[in-house]
């Protein structure tokens, strides 16, 4: 709470700041109030219409609401313009996951695994195969990305994709 009322203030003093918006949607996303978290993307948009970031913040918004063909549709114009951004990639498995649409999403995975970024990856594999209750695989990924650091363990502990493994004794070990 104390980080997003900082992130409130900054972006009271410059409303169209992108670092300050963008900043604000991710925290929201992580506080689990999507609903929020749409305005600043889209103020965002407003400005910049290809911003990459700001449409995989809007992307993660309406994934958490469950509104999968509004993630899809940001996601895919991200592809449109770069079909091998990686970061798109990711979002849309997750998302054909969660749609049920197993085979498109393992193949975007694949591209994935395939790909010299695939390291940089591993959580968001893991929630791809959290969706399809793999979820002993899931945690081996996690395990991974937590051994690479960075903002890993505030993830591990707010990520609402995480919720199916809480209760998993080497998910708990990962973020205690």
């Amino acid at each position: 709470e104390k980080s997003l009322e900082e992130m409130r203030t900054a972006q009271n003093l410059d409303p169209q700041a992108r670092a300050t918006n963008i900043g604000l949607a991710q925290l929201l996303n992580v506080a689990r109030r999507p609903d929020e978290s749409v305005p600043f993307s889209r103020r965002v948009l407003e400005l910049n219409p290809k911003d990459e970031t700001a449409k995989l913040r809007l992307a993660d918004s309406f994934e958490q609401l469950g509104n999968f063909a509004e993630a899809e549709k940001s996601v895919r114009e991200i592809l449109q313009e770069q079909e091998n951004n990686m970061d798109a990639v990711a979002a849309l498995s997750r998302i054909l996951a969660k749609k049920n649409e197993k085979t498109k999403s393992l193949e975007l995975l694949k591209k994935i695994a395939e790909s010299k970024q695939a390291e940089s990856f591993n959580y968001e594999m893991a929630l791809v195969y959290i969706v399809f209750g793999e979820n002993e695989r899931a945690v081996g990924l996690l395990k991974k990305s937590a051994e690479s650091g960075g903002f890993i363990k505030l993830f591990l502990k707010n990520d609402y994709n995480l919720d199916p493994l809480r209760q998993n004794a080497e998910f708990v070990k990962l973020h205690n």
